[in-house]
């Protein structure tokens, strides 16, 4: 759905001369912190907002700015790509699950030191239960390789070693549904990997019982 509508917006928005990758990586970079804010996930913005959420993305000839090229791409992208529109004068995705793709895939294509930043965020967080899955079955599709030692791994070893019982029952049901997603696939996790998310999930029991489940 989203190669089919951002090559809607290359043919539509000619004039510009942005292309469909340019939809789906600056509007995905616009998820992913939309998705990743410190206040938790936002749902719409303004367009200044929104320029300013993606300005770095943009490097136009002077006298213009980024934070002006940003809102010129945002102002052809809510009329020619469906990927975004505006309700009551705010900029948002036509679906959630679009801001969440996206988000996944921005992630993807972060160098790996900013992919587990933003990986190890989301896992700990409510918004991560949509994106994380999201980006396992981008992964195993472009970065096959990295989706076991980069992804389910560290992920796994982090959320074992950590000492919130909520964070890690959090983790634990995120991780489950990240292979439950893939179930359709080739994908399984090493051996060492599946003993460690089992005894991720035994830790976890402690949020039935009466006394822990209060903490």
């Amino acid at each position: 759905i989203m190669q089919w509508l951002g090559a809607q917006a290359e043919s539509r928005a000619k004039q510009y001369r942005y292309r469909k990758d340019d939809f789906l990586a600056w509007l995905g970079h616009l998820a992913l912190r939309m998705q990743t804010g410190a206040a938790g996930q936002r749902l719409q913005v303004s367009f200044a907002k929104g320029a300013g959420l993606m300005a770095e993305k943009f490097r136009p000839e002077p006298p213009a700015t980024p934070e002006e090229a940003a809102l010129r791409f945002l102002e052809c992208a809510h009329w020619s790509c469906g990927i975004v529109t505006l309700r009551s004068n705010q900029l948002v995705f036509w679906h959630r699950t679009f801001q969440e793709y996206l988000a996944a895939r921005a992630i993807s294509m972060l160098a790996p030191a900013k992919l587990w930043q933003n990986t190890r965020k989301l896992l700990y967080s409510e918004e991560g239960r949509e994106v994380l899955p999201l980006l396992a079955g981008r992964m195993m599709a472009v970065a096959r390789d990295w989706l076991q030692e980069e992804l389910f791994e560290k992920l796994i070893r982090d959320a074992s070693g950590n000492d919130s019982l909520a964070k890690r029952a959090l983790a634990f049901a995120i991780l489950s549904r990240m292979l439950a997603d893939l179930r359709s696939t080739s994908f399984q996790l090493t051996e060492g990997a599946s003993a460690s998310l089992a005894g991720l999930g035994k830790s976890v029991l402690g949020i039935f019982e009466k006394g822990r489940a209060r903490q």
